[in-house]
């Protein structure tokens, strides 16, 4: 098995990944951050729609425990409790705060269990098709309740994370093309 080796940006991505499924909610805040319990967003499932394949990750309660089912085409992969995935999130969440910038880094359990759930990597491969539909520059697509009139939408969302040093709003790199 070759270890996935990724900075703290891309290890991010499977951090959101896997907290959103294990927490299950998503609380609003007022403009000073401050959360709100009545405003919230359950989290349905969790769509990797990718060039190869689309992995869907669902959320269901079941005698008082939520779980995952992961499926591949439709295809069961794998079940694993909540909590099980929000610990592993923990501990990559770990991983990512003792990262120094531009650094990489294996975090070798966590990459094992994602691979027992089908993901092959925690950077977002979108498919053509998905990037049309949910914007080239989605990390993942999140399909979300309502608290309030339990509407569902099925979204794309950039992942911008604080871990470590702020998020940028233009990156600035050679690769960008910006002339100065």
């Amino acid at each position: 098995m070759a270890v996935w080796q990724f900075n703290r940006g891309e290890w991010t991505e499977a951090y959101v990944f896997m907290r959103l499924l294990g927490d299950g909610r998503i609380y609003g805040a007022s403009s000073d951050l401050t959360k709100d319990d009545s405003c919230y967003i359950d989290i349905v499932d969790i769509i990797r729609d990718e060039p190869d394949k689309i992995l869907i990750f669902e959320r269901f309660v079941e005698t008082n425990i939520a779980y995952i089912r992961a499926s591949k085409d439709g295809e069961e992969i794998n079940v694993v409790t909540a909590p099980e995935l929000s610990e592993y999130a923990q501990v990559l969440y770990d991983s990512i705060r003792t990262l120094a910038a531009n650094r990489v880094v294996g975090v070798v359990n966590v990459q094992e269990y994602l691979e027992s759930l089908g993901v092959d990597t925690p950077k977002a491969n979108l498919s053509e098709e998905a990037k049309e539909r949910y914007g080239a520059k989605t990390d993942v697509i999140i399909t979300s309740e309502e608290s309030l009139d339990h509407s569902r939408t099925t979204e794309g969302f950039s992942v911008k994370s604080h871990i470590g040093s702020p998020a940028t709003l233009f990156n600035c790199s050679q690769t960008s093309g910006f002339t100065f």
